[in-house]
């Protein structure tokens, strides 16, 4: 019996062999990342003299499993696209699509102007630039009713926030309240692996809740922070974690 033979176009030879190699060269490609506003920064108007801070939260995204340790650079420019503020985050450890809030504060000293927020990922140490992400965010400062500089916000606050508990068993929950946060602001939460876990939101009066926030399955003690979005009021709250 003849056997049948079979002959390949090249063209489809071609596009086979390129298709494997867009698959090797993704697979061999680092990890990208992503930068979106939790919707509790700096509004788009600033009033100049007044204490503010942009956060971003950040996800890295296509890297198979493990982790990857990076350095988070935020760095704000001017309308002539010149650096006039920056805050940085070295060795970083992000999982597949893991992600954190990272937070820079906007300098009270800063001149009337447009600016936008730029964030760089780099690997750490500064060694080589993984990716840059521009413009997460724009704003401008104005100046005030009587063209005076507002004196910038001290670091002292009235503000408190209470757990509902201070110690809490493994896999429930535990409820924060604050108080005296700036009126009508977000508050954001984020536990001791800097990763976003509940946005809070104070009233007219300032009070805020988070509801029910789910406490890990670790035991030991955890850290919470609260950033107020408009006051830039950080808090901490320390939970314990028992069986």
């Amino acid at each position: 019996m003849l056997k049948k033979s079979f002959i390949v176009p090249l063209c489809v030879l071609a596009i086979y062999v390129a298709s494997i190699s867009h698959a090797q060269l993704a697979s061999a490609a680092g990890p990208s990342f992503t930068s979106v506003d939790p919707h509790t920064s700096l509004p788009v108007t600033v009033v100049q003299g007044q204490s503010a801070q942009v956060n971003q939260i950040i996800t890295a995204n296509d890297f198979g499993a493990g982790t990857v340790a990076v350095l988070i650079d935020m760095e704000v420019k001017n309308a002539a696209n010149q650096k006039v503020a920056q805050n940085f985050y070295d060795d970083q450890t992000f999982t597949r699509s893991g992600g954190g809030i990272y937070v820079l504060q906007v300098p009270p000293t800063l001149p009337v102007g447009n600016y936008t927020v730029d964030v760089g990922i780099f690997s750490t140490s500064w060694n080589s630039l993984i990716q840059w992400i521009g413009d997460v965010h724009a704003f401008q400062i104005v100046p005030n009713s009587n063209g005076t500089t507002t004196p910038a916000a001290t670091t002292t606050s009235s503000a408190t926030i209470q757990a509902s508990s201070q110690t809490v068993r493994e896999g429930t929950s535990v409820d924060f309240n604050g108080k005296s946060w700036g009126i009508e602001e977000n508050v954001a939460v984020t536990d001791s692996n800097r990763n976003l876990i509940a946005i809070a939101h104070a009233d007219g009066g300032g009070n805020s809740s988070t509801g029910s926030i789910h406490v890990p399955m670790t035991i030991g003690d955890q850290m919470y922070t609260f950033r107020g979005s408009n006051s830039g009021i950080v808090l901490t709250s320390t939970v314990h974690v028992g069986p």
